[in-house]
């Protein structure tokens, strides 16, 4: 129990701008990636309860839309918008391994950043304006941002890491027990969905999972490993093609 409160506060105090008290403790890292989804389930269930606000408040379209795609990275402190700019810069510039590496680490934004933050805002901010206040949306909001980071937390464990990341000591061997938590907790996420929205609201899900996968398999072959960055990188957009399919969903159903 000791073991997982420390993973639990860590994990909030680092990924979320609401800091619990605790004592950091590097052999915990693991309990705190596998905590992720706990966070990611205050973040969603907060997403979720102010679109229903929106609605109820009868904010113009444009207003929420603004709202409900900055909300999710106010709460994390805008630290995965960080990580997606760092590696934009990085894996855009097209140069030496050693120099991708440096760049990533320049706490100077480039062209690449901005050009790829704003693609995605307007993506997020566009889908945000067009989503409703139906069951289906709510509990999709819900489940978006425990899956992005399942999704994460896994590809943390098991992707090598690069070596400046703090997770580069973890022992990989060692995850296995984190690794079926996870898996469990997936499940549980998207039965979830399914059971209160229907068999089509896993296809933000998917969407969203495709989404990581992809940004994975772009950034980590090209970086040489995996950083928290990445996983920001990767998370921000996973839940960007989890809004966009959702609000196209939506408008077909």
């Amino acid at each position: 129990m000791k073991r997982f409160l420390s993973g639990l506060s860590m994990a909030f105090s680092m990924f979320t701008v609401f800091p619990l008290p605790c004592r950091w403790d590097d052999g915990a890292r693991r309990m705190q990636l596998a905590c992720l989804p706990v966070v990611g389930l205050f973040i969603g269930v907060v997403w979720a309860a102010a679109c229903y606000g929106c609605f109820l408040l009868r904010l113009p379209a444009l207003l929420s839309g603004a709202l409900l795609a900055a909300l999710p990275h106010i709460m994390s402190g805008c630290i995965h918008l960080d990580g997606l700019m760092d590696t934009a810069d990085a894996v855009f510039s097209w140069r030496t391994l050693e120099e991708r590496l440096r760049i990533m680490k320049d706490s100077h934004a480039g062209s690449f950043a901005i050009i790829t933050l704003t693609v995605t805002a307007l993506f997020s901010f566009a889908s945000a304006a067009s989503l409703d206040k139906s069951v289906m949306t709510l509990v999709t909001l819900a489940a978006i941002p425990v899956v992005s980071r399942i999704a994460a937390a896994i590809a943390m464990m098991y992707i090598r890491p690069l070596g400046h990341s703090a997770y580069a000591k973890m022992e990989r061997q060692k995850n296995t027990p984190y690794l079926i938590a996870l898996i469990i907790t997936l499940a549980a996420a998207c039965t979830a969905v399914i059971a209160f929205s229907g068999a089509a609201a896993i296809l933000p899900i998917a969407a969203e999972v495709f989404g990581m996968a992809c940004a994975l398999a772009f950034a980590c072959p090209s970086l040489k490993g995996m950083s928290g960055d990445i996983a920001g990188w990767s998370i921000t957009i996973g839940e960007t093609c989890a809004l966009t399919a959702l609000c196209i969903l939506r408008s077909i159903i």
